[in-house]
């Protein structure tokens, strides 16, 4: 049985979603009767893991805590100042050796069986790290990744038919090689790894969707009506 740890970056400013929703943080926008957080955390529940911990930020902190009422999710409040910096944090604050980690945005929707797929598959291949793809998402910046014929990575940030989808399967020991630099973003971090020396596999999630404004709220209500 493999041992798990969870976690869930919510500590991001959501200023592009903000324009919809001014005074809703972003965890806390709702498709049909749940909010993203709530979504999140149901996908990940699922894999029964061993912890699950969300990293909030001051502004959020206690919308988000009050809406959750729960006290079996661990909570860490840090006001990032780069998505790696959130990554690097949750990271760290998760790796006890012998787990794997599992690590979500707050805003990505994926079906729940492919979060276990996902997770067996990188457990199967002994990745060193497994990076959620997708089809490239009509959005400002997608981070593209160009892979092989068995789904190991090739490179991130250059050229690829696939993008980043916000999903990161981490082995113990791709943890505690992390160096804390001072990344700009986690694409610079996630570009920066030498695929020649690293076990570094994707995984294709079909249906998977990044939240940023109201249009993909809209296609992942479209998409769920047509389920």
């Amino acid at each position: 049985m493999y041992k798990l740890n969870t976690g869930i970056f919510a500590a991001g400013k959501g200023e592009r979603i903000k324009k919809s929703f001014p005074n809703t943080p972003k965890p806390l926008i709702k498709i049909k009767n749940k909010t993203l957080i709530e979504i999140v955390i149901d996908n990940i529940k699922s894999l029964k893991p061993k912890r699950l911990v969300i990293l909030l930020n001051n502004e959020n902190y206690d919308s988000v805590i009050k809406h959750l009422n729960n006290k079996s999710y661990e909570f860490v409040v840090f006001n990032s100042k780069t998505s790696f910096e959130s990554f690097y944090t949750l990271a760290c604050f998760l790796n006890d050796g012998i787990s794997n980690i599992i690590l979500s945005t707050v805003d990505v929707i994926i079906e729940q069986n492919d979060l276990e797929a996902a997770l067996n598959f990188h457990i199967n291949k002994n990745s060193y790290m497994t990076i959620g793809i997708s089809s490239i998402p009509p959005d400002e910046k997608p981070l593209v990744v160009d892979i092989d014929h068995n789904f190991k990575i090739k490179s991130i940030g250059k050229k690829g038919n696939f993008a980043t989808n916000g999903i990161y399967i981490l082995s113990p020991h791709s943890v505690s090689n992390i160096s804390k630099f001072n990344y700009i973003a986690l694409r610079e971090f996630l570009s920066s790894i030498d695929f020649s020396k690293n076990k570094v596999y994707s995984y294709f999630f079909k249906n998977s969707f990044d939240i940023d404004d109201e249009t993909d709220i809209n296609r992942v209500k479209k998409f769920l009506a047509n389920k």
